[in-house]
């Protein structure tokens, strides 16, 4: 897919991203459509409720045939790890984007068919469950 095809993609995750989830906003840094922050509030009735969590997205040059990459920066500087998959460091690993597998899941891994606010509620979603 061409540079100019991603662009409209994302322009269109970019317009529709929060009908999703509303307690999952996206902005763009600096006008570089490759160069995004996502916000989320934690779950309510869990220990992050009152939390913002903060992430950076890379937008790779053949996306969307290769996975976006997501880094956690709400870690207190390299400290804390809110949950086994999302790692202190930054790294996040769910299997939307390829980088967490599960042998009792079968296949797993990026599909061009996903779009970045799905990636988001899934992770989102692991602040849901007790880990």
């Amino acid at each position: 897919m061409s540079y100019g095809k991603a662009a409209l993609r994302l322009q269109k995750e970019l317009k529709s991203f929060g009908d999703s989830d509303p307690s999952i906003a996206i902005s763009v840094r600096e006008g570089n459509i490759k160069d995004l922050r996502i916000f989320m509030l934690g779950p309510d009735g869990t220990p992050h409720a009152d939390a913002v969590l903060f992430f950076v997205v890379s937008i790779p040059d053949g996306y969307p045939l290769s996975a976006p990459k997501f880094s956690i920066t709400t870690t207190g500087g390299g400290v804390v790890r809110l949950h086994p998959n999302l790692y202190a460091g930054g790294k996040v690993c769910v299997t939307a984007l390829g980088t967490w597998t599960s042998s009792d899941r079968g296949a797993n891994g990026w599909s061009p068919a996903t779009q970045l606010s799905a990636v988001a509620v899934a992770i989102r979603s692991l602040c849901i469950s007790d880990p």
